[in-house]
């Protein structure tokens, strides 16, 4: 698979992280000042002009993402453990990370409530999460555990089955499980799957349809993605409205049409858009307030704030999450080398010796062409 094909999509997760940015700038202001996390005394001197209401609808579209990315990912896995290290990878350093940048911001963070949080399963041990945004983290991990399993049974291959099941399970829990009085289970509940596991269904949908076509089954199925959300959102009705859009999004990058996105803006922002996400709120929202105590102009206080939260979730994605995640991975590959290497009882042989060595294992563990060319970079001190 050649790189641009999937430059797109970091391109409109970037634009989801900006329009989240300008939600939580915008419309939540006051609820983040004043009412919020800086306590009810605080007087605000420069209240938006503007109020982006629907920003937080980009979350959708991080859900929908993933759902494609992940199940490409395991399409390309051979073992549970390179999921695991690989998602490991993606997820935690940047968040521990911000996480411990928020100590330095004037928030009440109890120690417990800090560690909770490290382990991104603040949902299930019922505390209060430091980044509120980071509650779609515990989506995305439900998300990943499920499809882990799934990968691990071998049932992958019958995911649109599975997929049109949950969307009943979905259905049942919020419409017929209140007449009845039924519910799925506490955790269940708590893992987000029955209120945005149709938007992951959808993504993996939009998966099967670029690469192995368009069928009827297929455009039906996200129709029910669609009337799920639709029963789900209940009263809120812009959330399916934009899922209509999102949809189309998605269709058009699938039959190559979104070219104009591999701009290097889009992909700017799209390479940014995991920190930004994490960033913004907490640190962004600091900013202005603090410019609001000058009470210089709002659109002013926003453009210091929104470049200052774009400078920082650049730094820590090049300075912490490209590096340490690169370095994970390097060493977790480097131990599966290693350990092939002891087939050949320690066997002491050239530089070149040892780079087909290398690439006998890798091919044996059905390496691809991306894994080949990783594995034949080598120095003396490699193996």
């Amino acid at each position: 698979m050649k790189p641009h094909r999937l430059t797109e999509l970091d391109a409109m997760r970037g634009l989801a992280a900006l329009a989240v940015l300008l939600f939580h700038f915008t419309a939540a202001y006051q609820y983040l000042y004043s009412i919020g996390r800086y306590g009810k005394n605080f007087t605000m001197h420069t209240l938006p002009p503007f109020t982006f209401n629907y920003g937080n609808l980009g979350v959708h579209l991080f859900f929908m993402i993933s759902g494609f990315v992940i199940f490409m990912t395991l399409n390309n896995t051979k073992k549970p453990l390179d999921f695991v290290v690989s998602r490991f990878s993606r997820l935690y350093p940047a968040y521990w990370a911000v996480l411990f940048i928020n100590l330095f911001l004037a928030l009440k963070i109890h120690p417990s409530q800090f560690l909770i949080n490290a382990t991104m399963l603040s949902a299930w041990f019922k505390s209060d999460y430091v980044m509120q945004v980071s509650w779609t983290l515990t989506a995305e991990l439900s998300f990943y555990t499920c499809m882990l399993i799934l990968f691990s049974m071998k049932l992958l291959k019958y995911i649109e089955a599975l997929g049109l099941a949950w969307l009943c399970v979905m259905m049942f829990d919020i419409r017929l499980g209140a007449l009845l009085g039924v519910h799925a289970p506490w955790i269940i509940q708590q893992s987000k799957l029955l209120i945005h596991g149709n938007l992951f269904f959808a993504g993996i949908l939009f998966y099967k349809i670029k690469f192995e076509g368009v069928t009827w089954q297929r455009n039906a199925c996200l129709v029910l993605c669609w009337l799920t959300q639709f029963i789900v959102a209940r009263e809120y009705y812009p959330t399916p409205i934009a899922l209509i859009l999102f949809f189309a999004l998605f269709y058009l990058f699938c039959f190559d049409m979104l070219t104009f996105l591999r701009n290097r803006v889009f992909v700017f922002f799209g390479t940014i858009s995991y920190s930004l996400y994490l960033i913004h709120e907490n640190f962004g929202t600091m900013i202005l307030r603090l410019l609001d105590g000058v009470k210089s102009n709002f659109y002013v206080n926003f453009i210091i704030a929104a470049g200052c939260s774009i400078l920082m979730g650049y730094a820590i994605t090049v300075l912490i999450e490209q590096p340490v995640m690169k370095w994970i991975r390097a060493a977790y590959k480097q131990r599966a080398v290693t350990t092939g290497f002891k087939l050949v009882n320690n066997e002491i042989v050239s530089l070149d010796r040892k780079r087909e060595l290398c690439e006998d294992i890798l091919i044996t563990r059905g390496a691809g062409k991306d894994e080949l060319n990783e594995g034949r970079i080598f120095n003396d001190g490699y193996l």
